[in-house]
C-alpha cells in the first residue's frame, strides 16, 4: 500500500490462513494509508484479534491490532454458506485506526519484540521469557515492572509501560534490537 499522496482507503476482503497475520502486521505499518478495514477470515484468528486480557485466546495479534486500532468482531459466517464447505467457520472483523497508545511507545520496533518475546514463552513469566529478549546483557529483574505475571494477564497500556522501562533502562541495546532477527 503505498498511498501517500491520495485520501486513505478502505480495505476489504476475505484472506487467506496463511496470509493473515502478515497482511494485518503490513496494514499497521501502512495505517496512514488506510482507512479502515473489513476482512473475512477463519473464526478462530479473529476470535485472537478481538480477545482480551485473560482470555487464551488473548496474544500477539490481540495485543498489536489493539494496539493501533479499534477492533470488533461483525458476525460468523456458517462454513454452510460456501462451495465446496470448508472446515472452519469464517469470522468477519473491522478495524478503525487509532493513535490512542501509539503516541506513549517509545520505539515501535522494540514494542513488537517485547510483545513477541513476551508471548513467545507463553507458559513462562515475563522474568523468564524476557530473558530471550536479543540483548546481550538483559537483567528483567532490574525492572520494577512485575515480571512475576505472565503475557497473556497484561493489558496493552502494562505492555507500552513495561516497553518504557525497557528502553529507559537499556538504550544502549537499541543497536542491538535494529540487528537482531525478532
Amino acid at each position: 500500500i503505498a498511498n501517500k499522496t491520495e485520501k486513505p482507503v478502505r480495505v476489504l476482503g476475505n484472506i487467506p490462513y496463511n496470509i493473515t497475520s502478515p497482511l494485518l502486521f503490513h496494514l499497521i505499518d501502512f495505517r496512514t494509508s488506510v482507512r479502515d478495514v473489513f476482512f473475512m477470515m477463519q473464526k478462530d484468528v479473529a476470535d485472537r484479534i478481538v480477545a482480551e486480557p485473560g482470555n487464551k485466546s488473548y496474544g500477539i495479534l490481540s495485543v498489536l491490532m489493539q494496539t493501533y486500532a479499534k477492533v470488533a468482531y461483525e458476525f460468523t459466517v456458517s462454513r454452510n454458506v460456501f462451495r465446496p464447505r470448508p472446515n472452519v467457520a469464517s469470522g468477519v472483523i473491522s478495524m478503525r485506526w487509532h493513535d490512542q497508545w501509539s503516541r506513549q511507545i517509545p520505539d515501535f520496533d522494540l514494542y513488537r519484540v517485547v510483545v513477541r518475546t513476551a508471548f513467545g514463552k507463553r507458559r513462562k513469566t515475563l522474568r523468564n521469557a524476557l530473558d530471550y529478549l536479543p540483548f546481550s546483557a538483559f537483567d528483567a529483574d532490574a525492572l520494577s515492572f512485575d515480571t512475576s505475571r505472565r503475557a497473556e494477564e497484561l493489558t496493552i497500556r502494562q505492555f507500552i509501560r513495561l516497553t518504557s522501562e525497557i528502553a529507559e533502562k537499556y538504550p544502549e541495546y537499541m543497536n542491538e534490537l535494529v540487528n537482531s532477527d525478532i
